[in-house]
């Protein structure tokens, strides 16, 4: 018997190959592990897509939720997300691209990432559209993009070319 506090020897852990030989297995999960994560990710999607249906559409916040645009009176890249979200639900794509077009592409993933947990909440299994690895390619991809965007559009209004907010 060994003593306690002995360490063991390590396994070797088998590498994924997501997309081709080298890639290593994400360690952001975006995907649910079991059937019943697959369920509650269903209804936590769901309820977003519903609530951005149900909610009324506003133009401006009654109070102000970005610090960033409080003191500096400059868009940070997500200012006008939740805006964008209520139009994309009322399904008034154009003045949700105003808003913040990086939220348009967001709640389309949503919506995506939804419509593929239907097959899953019906009949439990596992569905695995992309990789760890694809998937974490996607998010990064998204969240650059993002940031650019919120850069461009902070530097087009400090120099007075777009109004911000949005006049409609």
């Amino acid at each position: 018997m060994k003593p306690y506090g002995t360490p063991r020897p390590l396994k070797a852990q088998p590498v994924g190959r997501a997309l081709g030989e080298g890639w290593i297995k994400s360690r952001i999960i975006i995907l649910p592990r079991r059937a019943g994560d697959e369920v509650l990710f269903f209804l936590l999607l769901g309820a977003v897509i519903a609530g951005t249906m149900i909610l009324p559409i506003f133009e401006r916040l009654p109070f102000d939720a970005c610090m960033f645009y409080k003191s500096t009176g400059l868009p940070c890249p997500g200012c006008g997300s939740t805006r964008a979200f209520v139009s994309m639900g009322h399904g008034m794509f154009a003045k949700a691209w105003a808003y913040n077009p990086s939220a348009v592409v967001l709640y389309i993933l949503v919506v995506f990432r939804w419509l593929v947990s239907v097959p899953c909440v019906i009949k439990p299994l596992r569905l695995r559209i992309f990789s760890p690895a694809a998937t974490t390619v996607i998010l990064l991809t998204y969240l650059f993009l993002h940031v650019v965007h919120g850069a461009v559009r902070l530097m087009l209004v400090a120099n007075g070319v777009i109004d911000w907010p949005p006049q409609f």
